[in-house]
């Protein structure tokens, strides 16, 4: 898959975490395996998540998660800690893209596309995103987000 180089740079994203690894993480390689770093990414998602909900309380209260593409670039050692650099990306009328990177002393180890949908409350059908929301998801785009 082609990205855009700026999405392996660490400043072109708003938000920030830092997480450590575990020993549980390790395979037999001695590397840190590829369902870790997915759940890396699900942290750092989760963590901008809450960021965006924590200034518009009354939105995004029905969305799932419908998509999730990995595109890993090197390998991510054990002990240590890793860095989620996320922001988002391409909006739909009622989808909207996360965006996000791995790093592991300054190098980017991976980068994540996860697709998420605004449902109704009884998720029975797909719902347009709000004015607000759509707001709330520009202040954190990040440059060159949309893969190709």
């Amino acid at each position: 898959m082609r990205h855009d180089p700026r999405l392996a740079d660490r400043t072109s994203y708003p938000h920030h975490v830092v997480l450590p690894t575990m020993f549980s993480d390790m395979d037999v390689q001695r590397h840190v395996n590829n369902v870790a770093i997915a759940r890396f990414f699900e942290e750092g998602r989760y963590s901008l998540h809450r960021a965006i909900v924590a200034e518009v309380p009354d939105e995004f209260s029905s969305v799932i998660l419908a998509g999730f593409q990995i595109a890993y670039l090197r390998e991510v050692g054990y002990p240590g800690t890793v860095e989620v650099a996320v922001g988002t990306g391409r909006f739909g009328r009622s989808s909207y893209d996360y965006v996000a990177a791995l790093f592991q002393d300054g190098e980017c180890a991976a980068l994540n596309w996860a697709t998420h949908v605004r449902r109704t409350d009884d998720r029975t059908a797909s719902q347009s995103l709000s004015e607000l929301e759509r707001k709330a998801l520009q202040r954190f785009v990040v440059p060159g987000a949309a893969p190709s």
